[in-house]
């Protein structure tokens, strides 16, 4: 019997993709089927910072455990082929055993880099990511962009002057000796290693630009200010404190956060648009349970194809 495919589901921050697993696990398990949920998001990994990582909430992990939150200190670096490293075995060992995988991706390169098949670059040294964070909060993207454009026109000519998180990324990679990243629409830059159906949440702009707005709200209410200077005082690697808020939590800077998440977020959508292997699924103004239902008659319908390819 072919292994049941895995459920990658992700979509901009704040849709709701934590709430619409836990639901689809639900709905899983009254079928009799065992669900196992493992998260592929850089920043759910570090145990301090959870309120800043929009991580499961306690309550969502005791109805759906995740592999893969909370299990590294603040101080240590993380990267996506540490991901694929962690999360391929346990994909791999649940689906040997007839379970099924929910996938909940935080970015595109950590979902390709666990559920493909490709050959990723080693890390770049510590003592170069390092500096470019530090110019990144002293200088601002748009100056390391001018840079980006001097050693890459087509590079820059692809990456926002506002994105810093790709621009360091970029220039990490040439400094390291490496080309920078170069664009895909496809999710997978190689076939899947397993069977898979890549599902794209999205809502409107009014919906999804309130949910950012009470969750920057939220985020400060329950503690995120206190829980970025803790974590800067035990020593944040780079990894961590290039949480998006990372900053803004430190101000506590409400409005400047709901702009920074709102911005990552549109740029969320249009890499998820461009997408030509990803069922994109419109969840505006459904609770997770409808929403989850929704959801799973996506993946019946595609169910057939994608485990007999």
């Amino acid at each position: 019997m072919a292994p049941h495919p895995v459920i990658a589901l992700f979509g901009p921050t704040a849709v709701g993709k934590t709430a619409v697993a836990v639901a689809v696990a639900k709905l899983l398990e009254q079928r009799g089927e065992e669900v196992v949920a493992v998260s592929l998001d850089s920043i759910a990994v570090y145990r301090e910072l959870r309120i800043t990582s929009g991580a499961p909430t306690p309550e969502q992990l005791a109805e759906l455990p995740h592999h893969l939150v909370g299990i590294r200190s603040v101080r240590e670096s993380f990267s996506a082929g540490e991901c694929a490293e962690l999360a391929q075995p346990l994909i791999d060992a649940a689906m040997a055993t007839g379970k099924r995988v929910i996938a909940v991706g935080g970015t595109g390169l950590y979902m390709r880099a666990v559920l493909s098949d490709v050959g990723l670059r080693k890390p770049v040294s510590a003592r170069v990511r390092e500096g470019l964070q530090l110019e990144l909060q002293e200088l601002g993207p748009q100056e390391l962009h001018s840079r980006l454009a001097e050693l890459d026109p087509e590079a820059a000519r692809r990456i926002e002057a506002t994105d810093g998180r790709r621009i360091t990324r970029a220039l990490e990679l040439i400094e390291s000796g490496e080309p920078a990243p170069a664009p895909s629409n496809q999710l997978w830059t190689a076939a899947p290693r397993v069977p898979t159906i890549a599902v794209g949440l999205q809502r409107d702009d009014a919906e999804l630009r309130s949910l950012i707005e009470a969750r920057a709200h939220r985020m400060l209410a329950d503690g995120g200010h206190e829980e970025v200077v803790a974590a800067q005082a035990l020593g944040a690697s780079a990894t961590a404190a290039a949480a998006v808020g990372w900053h803004e939590l430190l101000d506590r800077d409400v409005d400047r956060l709901i702009t920074r998440t709102w911005q990552l977020a549109r740029r969320q959508r249009t890499w998820m648009r461009k997408m030509a292997d990803v069922e994109r699924v419109d969840i505006s103004g459904l609770d997770p349970t409808v929403a989850a239902a929704v959801v799973l008659g996506v993946i019946d319908r595609s169910t057939p194809a994608v485990a007999s390819a």
